[in-house]
């Protein structure tokens, strides 16, 4: 398997969804695919979360481990 492959994000379904669950559960980062960006929930729900969006595997564990990672903002 080619390496960019195995360290890529691929998109997810449901975002919308999985998005108004987290804030319900007092959730108050999310991390989404780049990929995903185009399926961003509403603004009132964007506006209470604040959400990561990644390329990589190594900007996930970046976010999660709380390091300075390279990515972009969706707000």
């Amino acid at each position: 398997m080619r390496e960019h492959l195995v360290r890529t994000v691929l998109p997810i379904g449901g975002l919308k969804g999985k998005s108004l669950a987290a804030l319900r559960a007092g959730v108050k980062t999310t991390i989404i695919p780049t990929l995903n960006e185009k399926d961003l929930p509403d603004e009132e729900v964007r506006e209470k979360l604040q959400i990561e969006s990644v390329e990589t595997v190594d900007a996930v564990l970046a976010l999660a481990l709380d390091e300075a990672p390279a990515t972009s903002r969706c707000r």
